[in-house]
């Protein structure tokens, strides 16, 4: 379920213009949703090693080689 919500200062919408928004809308929420599928299914393959950071998700590689190197100094390993 989706709600559409237009401010009251949006001039000129109309029923017909709603039902276009909601309809393009839901095609793109639908498309989105089995191109997420498709990604689940392909990280599951033997091919897949690992993906690519882009720049907004790099914290997010600096914090799991911080959980990482956390866990090598607890167990005294170096393998990481």
């Amino acid at each position: 379920t989706m709600d559409i919500l237009f401010h009251q200062s949006v001039p000129g919408v109309h029923d017909e213009d709603i039902k276009k928004i909601s309809d393009f809308l839901e095609l793109v929420m639908l498309q989105d949703c089995r191109i997420c599928e498709i990604n689940q299914k392909g990280l599951r393959s033997n091919r897949f090693t690992n993906g690519v950071l882009v720049p907004q998700e790099y914290c997010v590689h600096e914090f799991q080689k911080w959980i990482l190197d956390e866990l090598d100094r607890a167990d005294g390993s170096t393998s990481h």
